[in-house]
């Protein structure tokens, strides 16, 4: 990577770079040795995954949490000790901002219930979060809803539009706007019935009915995405009264605290990255022009500056 961005300057210990200034974080991010050392990072996480989980999944009624995160913290910094670029201490207080935030509420709900799916007859939304449900049951019936709701943006979005282009003062959707301004579909309805047999009112008449037609097709859309929301919701319910407690498990730690600790090493792997690279770029904008030139412009301007006094009466 160092051959891609430096270039010897000619002086000994001065490295000229060969990128333009913007263009650092790009190459670097882009090179094979840092995705093969964003590589040995996951890999670094994952042996310790590996070595802990069975220690996630055999938490019982009656364990101590503060003795497992103990454990894990202890583990965690021993895995990442001697990463390159990262300070392991940032990584072990990745873990323990999670803990604190929610790792050490679900581990002392655990300890006192057991892996439980449903709490007081209702899905236990505090340990599995309905969206982990929906990801790994669900994916096919989420996609559809996102379909939907995609659908009506879309013709809330021509809606808009066709409002913002004819509703301004004395235009066609001026007479079916509300007291507070707002065009509504009851407020089209009216105009149009106010203008039925107008022969000079074809053109408002065109833009109203144009509007009114996308009011009918958003309040549709509305309709089939609430349906479809409806229908997603009660088979996440049903779905949590028939989990196993592996299943529980799976969901919380696989899905839940794992895949959020591998995103926030990312995370810190992302800063110290993004540091690096500012560091560079900053540095290259600030020696973009040599010391001698530096210095052969200070001897001019200086030489100009006497002049000038001079001229003025000073010597």
């Amino acid at each position: 990577m160092r051959a891609q961005l430096f270039e010897s300057a000619g002086s000994p210990g001065y490295s000229r770079l060969l990128v333009e200034a913007t263009q650092v974080k790009a190459t670097i991010f882009g090179h094979p040795e840092f995705t093969a050392f964003r590589q040995r990072v996951q890999a670094r996480f994952e042996d310790w995954r590996v070595a802990q989980r069975p220690g996630l999944v055999a938490l019982k009624p009656g364990d101590s949490p503060k003795h497992l995160i103990e454990t894990l913290s202890e583990a965690l910094l021993a895995a990442f000790q001697g990463a390159p670029l990262l300070d392991a201490y940032d990584v072990y207080q990745r873990l323990m901002d999670y803990w604190d935030e929610t790792m050490n509420d679900d581990a002392w709900a655990i300890a006192l219930d057991d892996w439980q799916a449903m709490a007081d007859g209702k899905p236990n939304f505090d340990l599995i979060p309905e969206q982990l449900v929906v990801a790994r049951y669900f994916a096919k019936e989420q996609a559809q809803v996102d379909a939907l709701e995609a659908e009506r943006y879309a013709v809330t979005l021509q809606l808009e539009e066709l409002i913002e282009e004819h509703g301004a003062d004395d235009g066609p959707l001026d007479e079916a706007k509300n007291d507070r301004g707002k065009v509504t579909a009851k407020g089209v309805k009216d105009r149009l019935r106010e203008i039925r047999g107008d022969k000079d009112a074809d053109d408002a008449r065109d833009v109203l009915e144009k509007v009114l037609a996308l009011f009918d097709r958003e309040a549709a859309a509305g309709k089939k995405l609430k349906d479809a929301q409806k229908a997603l919701a009660a088979k996440v319910v049903l779905q949590f009264g028939q989990l196993t407690a592996d299943e529980v498990k799976v969901l919380v730690i696989d899905d839940k605290w794992l895949a959020n600790l591998i995103a926030r090493i990312d995370e810190e792997l992302d800063r110290v990255s993004y540091a690096l690279t500012e560091r560079l770029r900053t540095l290259a904008e600030r020696y973009v022009t040599p010391i001698p030139l530096l210095a052969e412009s200070v001897e001019v301007l200086s030489g100009r500056v006497a002049g000038h006094l001079k001229a003025m009466g000073f010597q």
